[in-house]
């Protein structure tokens, strides 16, 4: 019961982070949280993705740019919100396919991560799609760096490839994971969850930043999945 509790309590904690709204602070011992990554998206078109001041996304051939600094942030199985540092806005897709940034945390925020074949990642939104034949729609840039509608990009297409580079970790709320992984970390204690965000990382199934040894280590639980 104390565990349920301690779950739920977390839960309520995510969700008010992620709606925008400020905890009022306090000097007890702080909330468990699990890493997530800043990073940089960089297209196979030769441009990082970046988010102006004003939540303009287009993409620049300026790799030190503080702009291109994402916010990597689990929300699911496999699915990321990617928010700018800077401008601390979200990338969204609407149901036009239209790429914008929210302020706060909405669906539309929502992209699936998936590694193609060629070990690229490209993000689809998850709450949109083509409705005839169910094609996901992606993220993507042209060749001179111009944000396009999702419903135009294609996952086998360079405009939709990405490469993850990531800067640094920080703490971010406990991400929504089927309960009995999360009462798993939960059960292993607070230190737990700060030093396993390997372990978080491979359960969401973001293999693409986890190494090999923590790969094989884990691997009873990752079978499953989360």
């Amino acid at each position: 019961m104390r565990i349920l509790r301690l779950f739920l309590k977390k839960g309520g904690h995510m969700l008010q982070c992620l709606c925008g709204q400020r905890s009022e602070p306090t000097t007890t011992t702080s909330e468990p949280q699990l890493k997530g990554i800043v990073t940089r998206l960089f297209s196979q078109q030769g441009f990082y993705l970046q988010m102006q001041p004003d939540g303009t996304i287009d993409g620049i051939k300026d790799e030190n740019s503080d702009y291109t600094l994402f916010n990597l942030i689990p929300v699911g199985l496999r699915v990321v919100a990617i928010q700018g540092v800077k401008a601390g806005f979200y990338i969204s897709m609407n149901a036009e396919g239209f790429l914008y940034s929210s302020e706060m945390f909405t669906p539309e925020c929502k992209f699936k991560e998936s590694v193609f074949e060629n070990y690229y990642v490209i993000y689809s939104s998850t709450m949109y799609r083509q409705q005839e034949s169910g094609r996901a729609w992606f993220l993507g840039l042209t060749k001179e760096g111009q944000v396009m509608k999702g419903n135009r990009v294609k996952k086998t297409k360079p405009s939709s490839h990405f490469v993850p580079r990531p800067i640094e970790v920080s703490f971010f709320p406990v991400a929504l994971l089927r309960p009995e992984y999360l009462l798993l970390l939960l059960e292993q204690g607070d230190k737990a969850l700060k030093d396993h965000t390997r372990l978080f990382l491979l359960l969401a199934n973001t293999t693409i930043y986890t190494d090999n040894e923590l790969c094989a280590f884990y691997e009873p639980l990752s079978k499953d999945g989360p």
